[in-house]
């Protein structure tokens, strides 16, 4: 699977300062790459993970369980069956909306934190679209959890 930076490297700004937000990150910069370092420095720390996940929903953290119970993966159609969807939205309307500040589901809470991913992933010999947690924050959040 991949590395969190990856994932957090296909993420527009706007994205990656929602997700400043719930890591308590100060971020001013226009650059991608800065919030980039900065998030991953933070959601790769044991300690801070430990803060996060201790203001996660009980719905949210079944939902982080169960994931890494499969060792990081499961397919988004089961996944979404069992925790909710994540809507869909352009950077506008999640500016307009702020669909963070009230997710509909343990699966939006968990999106916005920038703690789980949707990804192509190969399935019993198929792609499959599907829910994942980069290896190495599913170790951290191992190790905190």
């Amino acid at each position: 699977m991949s590395t969190l930076r990856n994932f957090l490297n296909r993420q527009n700004i706007g994205f990656l300062k929602i997700m400043a937000f719930y890591w308590r990150l100060d971020i001013h910069s226009q650059n991608s790459e800065d919030c980039v370092d900065a998030l991953q420095r933070c959601m790769l720390d044991a300690g801070q993970m430990e803060g996060c996940l201790s203001s996660c929903s009980d719905q949210a953290c079944e939902a982080l369980a169960s994931l890494s119970q499969k060792k990081g993966s499961m397919e988004l159609n089961e996944f979404s069956a069992l925790y909710g969807e994540i809507r869909v939205m352009g950077l506008n309307r999640i500016e307009r909306e702020e669909p963070w500040k009230v997710p509909v589901s343990a699966a939006e809470e968990l999106w916005y934190r920038g703690l789980i991913y949707q990804a192509m992933m190969e399935v019993q010999g198929e792609l499959r679209e599907c829910v994942c947690i980069p290896d190495d924050l599913l170790a951290v959040i191992g190790r905190s959890g």
